[in-house]
């Protein structure tokens, strides 16, 4: 009976040991996923901010593109007026 409760003790035991070590490793684990969505936040709002950045950047570079191209268009304008004017002015007299 002695042997039979000193085994029972010793399984026991072990059990518990291999249940703090399971324990242990989970927190552990939970340390370095929480360590990861940190990081992962971190670099999303990087990525989230020098997108907002680059966007910015295209959007002024559209609208002053936008802007030269109306600045060329009336200048295409004015000219062919000019051209009509010098062709037309002549026989209008």
């Amino acid at each position: 009976m002695h042997d039979l409760d000193q085994e029972a003790r010793e399984r026991a035991n072990r059990a518990i040991a291999l249940i703090e070590i399971h324990e242990r490793g989970c927190v552990e684990r939970g340390k370095a996923d929480e360590a990861w969505r940190n990081n992962a936040a971190e670099s999303l709002q990087r990525i989230e901010s020098n997108f907002s950045n680059e966007l910015r950047n295209i959007n002024s570079q559209i609208s002053g593109l936008y802007s030269r191209v109306w600045w060329a268009a009336g200048g295409v304008i004015a000219g062919c007026f000019a051209v009509i004017l010098l062709l037309v002015g002549p026989h209008l007299k």
